[in-house]
């Protein structure tokens, strides 16, 4: 069985911010999600996020040591 994600600290703020990229930038993927169980619905919404964080990198005209430092945070 899978643990379910840490409820406070660091590991939660990130979840947290995972989860609100996705209901800011994929609304109704975000709704369609809320009906998957955690920690599977975390870990997608952490996939999302990346995802995202690294199109926009890819979209982005800054150079690519500056697009490479951001997707790291």
């Amino acid at each position: 069985m899978a643990a379910l994600p840490a409820s406070s600290g660091p590991i939660a703020d990130s979840y947290e911010h995972c989860r609100a990229v996705v209901r800011e930038r994929a609304r109704n993927f975000y709704y369609g999600l809320r009906l998957t169980p955690d920690p599977k619905r975390s870990a997608i919404y952490a996939i999302y996020a990346w995802s995202r964080a690294a199109d926009d990198g890819a979209d982005d005209a800054a150079p690519v040591a500056t697009r490479r430092e951001r997707l790291a945070r």
